[in-house]
């Protein structure tokens, strides 16, 4: 169902639509017409938030190639305005899912730059998957068996 959407509303005009009714949104500085972007989400709804941990979509440049995962592009909220309805987000993904595992060697995502060691704790889950996949009959060599931990 179509709703009604304000563009070009003044803060203190006392209207706001109600498309983006409780969502959180965190814009990257590197958005084109970013502060425009922001009064829309306002106007119709929605919070804009300072940190990326407080908001539920975080909206990007869907052209650069190094965004984060869980980030979604500005065409999100330029095409559920231009609708009056609220897009797919999905169909808006910038970056990769998250909790995507990077494949080896992926150009454009770079790798952590240091070391975390491991804890006993974590040594005796890698312990408990491989003794479990090698009774099993499972392969116990190569980088499959940490994707799967990796899924865990």
């Amino acid at each position: 169902m179509a709703q009604i959407v304000y563009t070009g509303v003044a803060d203190n005009a006392g209207v706001s639509g109600t498309l983006f009714q409780g969502a959180k949104f965190w814009f990257s500085r590197r958005v084109p017409s970013r502060s425009t972007f922001i009064e829309q989400v306002k106007a119709n709804g929605g919070e804009v938030v300072s940190l990326e941990t407080f908001a539920d979509i975080k909206i990007v440049d869907h052209l650069k190639s190094d965004n984060a995962p869980g980030t979604y592009s500005y065409r999100y909220i330029e095409r559920s305005i231009r609708n009056s309805v609220l897009e797919d987000l999905e169909d808006h993904r910038a970056g990769p899912a998250r909790n995507s595992i990077r494949p080896a060697g992926a150009v454009g995502k770079p790798t952590k730059g240091t070391r975390t060691p491991f804890t006993a704790a974590d040594d005796q889950v890698i312990y408990d998957l491989v003794d479990e996949t090698e009774r099993k009959g499972g392969a116990t060599f190569g980088n499959e068996i940490y994707k799967q931990l990796g899924l865990i």
